[in-house]
């Protein structure tokens, strides 16, 4: 039995996920898609094999930890939210990497039980060969590069599209593939400077543009009978209240959508104007405002929303509260905004609020306990968000 261990454990795991094979069988019915689809899981399934024969120790190592990895993450994402892995949902969690810690936390079981199911490819492929196949040494290191290769081209072809029902650890290394050339490949120009002469005077008032992730206007009470209290119907004496109504959202993702924000993009030329043109900041300094950002979400001057070294470098105040707690980070931000609206400088101020970013039932004290049942409280009392 020992000596086809190896074997053995890569067969449990691909047992493991035999419903996912079947479904994908059961959706493509019978015909030439399903023969394709054969040819492409025999390759890729010899492929794997191939690679846990590989003699030299190290190189075989290497690939059993980066199909360990990729594996391991296809399945955590799998089990977190019972959806299939799309490229675009891969290119959304790589732009999301300032969540890692909060998302982390909040699904240390799904990760948990990923990382133990996954022991069984990480051995299957990592232990030591006790017979050799009788191929080249060279081939069989060529085997999972050309698997991974060979899916790699199909997607492309396919727009992201046609892992579906494959041998989970080459899907997530395809991705990271068509990722790195879209990457070196969708470079549309260099930043230009802001063109607009400035006419006037430099403003005398401070703007200020609060972003409250995860709200829906049909929720609140300015556009629904029986909506959420907002504070934002009462009149103010010296305030003006303009409700514009309902918005299309830029985006599924908060990065897109943010990145847009700042940049001006328009549905019919949204990649142009996001790539090259200025940000709202050099608008915002041409104008002879001073700029604020301040974020709630992220803590320890991690960036996140696209927003790289080369932006902030237009933000002359970059505000996080690493100390306060989630909960306490949206009334740290208005005391913060009070301070900037009595400080008699005419400023840009950028807010990006905690909000109701999922898990939401962890983000308010008792006293403010509107709406019942909860779900558990304390279990997340100190994640932000979940990307």
């Amino acid at each position: 039995m020992i000596r086809y261990l190896k074997e053995l454990l890569l067969v449990l795991y691909l047992f493991k996920n035999y419903d996912y094979y079947l479904e994908r069988l059961s959706a493509l019915g019978m015909g030439l898609p399903v023969l394709l689809f054969g040819g492409m899981f025999i390759g890729l399934t010899v492929a794997l094999f191939m690679t846990a024969y590989i003699r030299q120790t190290l190189i075989r190592h290497l690939f059993a930890l980066m199909m360990f990895v990729s594996a391991v993450f296809f399945d955590v994402y799998t089990r977190v939210t019972a959806d299939y892995l799309t490229y675009s949902s891969f290119v959304s969690l790589v732009y999301s990497g300032g969540f890692i810690q909060e998302a982390a936390y909040q699904y240390r079981d799904a990760i948990i039980s990923g990382v133990v199911g996954g022991l069984l490819l990480l051995f299957g492929i990592g232990l030591k060969p006790r017979r050799r196949m009788p191929l080249p040494g060279a081939l069989l290191v060529a085997a999972p590069v050309l698997g991974v290769l060979l899916l790699s081209a199909v997607l492309f072809v396919r727009a992201g599209e046609g892992a579906r029902g494959l041998p989970i650890m080459y899907t997530p290394l395809a991705y990271l593939n068509l990722f790195t050339y879209e990457a070196l490949h969708n470079t549309v120009g260099p930043r230009e400077p802001v063109s607009l002469a400035r006419n006037d005077a430099p403003p005398g008032h401070d703007i200020v543009l609060i972003i409250d992730e995860s709200i829906s206007g049909n929720y609140l009470d300015i556009n629904a009978p029986f909506g959420v209290h907002s504070n934002l119907k009462e009149p103010r004496p010296g305030v003006a209240i303009f409700n514009y109504g309902y918005a299309a959202s830029i985006a599924n993702c908060s990065a897109d959508t943010n990145i847009t924000l700042r940049y001006g993009g328009t549905r019919a030329d949204y990649m142009r104007i996001n790539s090259t043109m200025p940000s709202i900041w050099q608008y915002a300094k041409k104008a002879g405002l001073r700029t604020v950002y301040i974020d709630a979400q992220r803590t320890g001057g991690n960036l996140q929303n696209l927003m790289n070294d080369a932006e902030k470098k237009d933000i002359d105040e970059f505000v996080q509260f690493d100390q306060a707690s989630v909960r306490d980070r949206d009334m740290a931000a208005a005391a913060k905004l009070i301070d900037l609206l009595n400080d008699g400088k005419p400023e840009l101020v950028v807010i990006n609020k905690v909000g109701a970013h999922f898990p939401v039932h962890d983000k308010y004290p008792d006293a403010f306990m509107a709406y019942r049942p909860t779900l558990p409280r304390g279990q997340f009392v100190e994640v932000a968000d979940t990307a």
